[in-house]
């Protein structure tokens, strides 16, 4: 296997192309993935873990507390019905019942802590932002009034 040169890395990540194919010079960033671990990190590729990676995010902070909103009640009533209907004809359902409330404490604590990560940080821009100053009631609003 050949490795590839740096040069062609770079044409490999162009956003925006000429029309003869030249770059203009706006590299792109990769795609963000998964950290690349040991054999025995399998679960961090489980969908639901997926989804607590992208809810820690900072554009998708927002997304946190809807998204706890509505798994969190999904995995309990999942949890519920399993353990009403399936658990009694065979034991190994628990399991599944105990993995869905595991899931849903995870997105309980998970939303909670991103969505305020994310209300912190509104308030800290908020409180960083410049704040346009207030006419006194002194100055004349409006054109200046002439007097003859």
């Amino acid at each position: 296997m050949t490795a590839t040169p740096e040069g062609v890395k770079h044409l490999l990540f162009v956003k925006d192309q000429g029309p003869h194919g030249r770059s203009l010079g706006v590299p792109q960033q990769p795609p963000r993935e998964l950290p690349e671990g040991p054999e025995n990190l399998g679960w961090l590729l489980t969908p639901t873990t997926r989804i607590v990676v992208w809810m820690f995010r900072r554009v998708n902070r927002v997304w946190a507390l809807p998204i706890a909103l509505l798994l969190v009640p999904g995995y309990l009533v999942a949890a519920g019905l399993v353990q009403s209907y399936l658990v009694p004809a065979d034991g190994i359902y628990l399991v599944v019942a105990w993995l869905c409330v595991y899931n849903a404490a995870k997105f309980a604590l998970t939303g909670t802590i991103a969505f305020l990560m994310y209300f912190t940080a509104s308030l800290t821009r908020l409180a960083k932002r410049p704040r346009r100053p207030r006419p006194s009631a002194t100055q004349v609003q409006g054109p200046t009034p002439t007097i003859w």
